[in-house]
């Protein structure tokens, strides 16, 4: 009976989904939509080559998945796609969400949140709300409280995020992520909270993140789906961030030119990388005098000796030390900081206010400067010297014009 059944009916298995025996599809509908795939769409699930085949099941009939499971995600999955709402692009990646709830608001404020989307009123009403609760120092009461002002109540409704690449005629799914909203929500707040870099609050989008990856003057440069991947993955699991950001960020430091070598962005990428890798702070939201690390030390050293030779000229220099030295000095400060102290002995004459700065910093360092820098510590060095340079221009930090006698 059963094998009259399987002539009449196909390939009869049990069903990887539903756990029920039932036709097993031979081939997948096509998903359409995904950025970078064929017009005519691509398959989630395929098998192309007779080497994929295994105990004589040839195509889809080693997946095991019937045809009704088959309909019901490729519609799902096309449908989601076709609704910006429940759409975003990150790189080559097309990334797909949904709440288990009717109510459209789920969506709307998670990409939000994320990528900066959504009609202008209730984008700046977000944008508040994140503000508020990093300078009330975020924890669960508030951040529920908040979500009830917005008409967001059921925070234990299941959230979905699906990463989509194509490849070839097929689609490979680079994460997939399933968690309560209010965990999610959370987990987003405090990726922002990371991402500080001052005391005043400015809000990161992912797209700003993914910008700072490549240079700024490549207008065909892409970011690695596979990274970004694990930075998305890291923001809603609130998991360490991808060595290969760090590596990234440091790099592009080093590598760029120009006003935007080192920005509020890019600095804040590494102080992430870093606090999320050991599990506690060890870089603060603002300049940390009491950070004695040898090499957030240098950074503050080179971020001041900057400032003392653009105010010796005058603020007139199309290039300063940074231009010149910053990439070596932030890999081997044991061979370039000698030769900028020395450089900067003529302008410590002219402007002597800086030089408290100067003993105070070189007064920590152990009696040298460090020969070679690990990526974690270029990284402690980039941050030292932004939040340093940054100083310089708060009221409460700058060198007393009373130092000049």
């Amino acid at each position: 009976e059963y094998r009259a059944q399987s002539e009449k009916q196909g390939h009869i298995a049990q069903c990887a989904i539903t756990g029920s025996e039932a036709p097993i599809a031979r081939i997948h509908g096509k998903i359409k939509g995904v950025r970078g795939g064929l017009s005519t769409g691509g398959v989630l699930i395929g098998f192309n080559n007779d080497s994929e085949s295994s105990y004589g099941n040839d195509q889809s009939y080693n997946s095991n998945i019937s045809e009704v499971a088959m309909q019901k995600y490729t519609e799902a999955l096309n449908y989601l796609l076709s609704d910006s709402r429940h759409r975003a692009e990150i790189g080559d990646m097309t990334v797909v969400f949904w709440a288990m709830n009717q109510k459209e608001t789920y969506e709307d404020l998670f990409a939000q949140m994320v990528f900066g989307r959504g009609d202008q009123m209730t984008a700046g009403q977000t944008e508040d709300m994140l503000k508020q609760l990093l300078k009330d120092g975020a924890h669960a009461g508030i951040l529920e409280s908040q979500l009830q002002s917005l008409d967001i109540i059921q925070t234990d409704v299941d959230f979905y995020m699906v990463g989509l690449k194509p490849n070839a005629s097929r689609l490979s799914v680079k994460f997939m992520v399933r968690r309560k909203y209010a965990d999610i929500l959370w987990n987003i707040v405090r990726f922002q909270q990371d991402l500080q870099i001052s005391r005043e609050p400015r809000i990161v989008w992912l797209s700003q993140v993914e910008k700072e990856l490549v240079s700024p003057k490549s207008s065909n440069e892409k970011v690695n789906p596979a990274m970004m991947a694990k930075v998305v993955e890291a923001m809603i699991e609130g998991l360490p961030c991808p060595t290969s950001l760090l590596e990234t960020v440091v790099r592009r430091v080093r590598i760029d030119q120009g006003t935007e070598k080192i920005n509020r962005v890019r600095a804040g990428i590494i102080k992430a990388c870093i606090n999320r890798s050991s599990q506690k702070e060890e870089l603060t939201v603002a300049l940390d005098r009491t950070n004695y690390d040898q090499a957030y030390l240098c950074g503050r050293l080179f971020a001041t000796l900057e400032k003392l030779q653009q105010e010796a000229s005058g603020n007139a220099l199309n290039r300063t030390i940074r231009d010149t030295y910053f990439a070596s000095a932030s890999v081997k400060p044991a061979a370039i900081f000698p030769k900028l102290i020395r450089l900067a002995q003529n302008h410590r004459k002219k402007v002597k206010r800086y030089d408290k700065w100067i003993q105070e910093i070189i007064g920590e360092l152990n009696q040298s400067f460090p020969e070679r820098l690990t990526l974690k510590e270029q990284g402690n060095f980039i941050v030292g010297y932004y939040q340093q340079y940054q100083a310089f221009f708060e009221k409460t930090n700058k060198p007393s014009e009373t130092e000049e006698n």
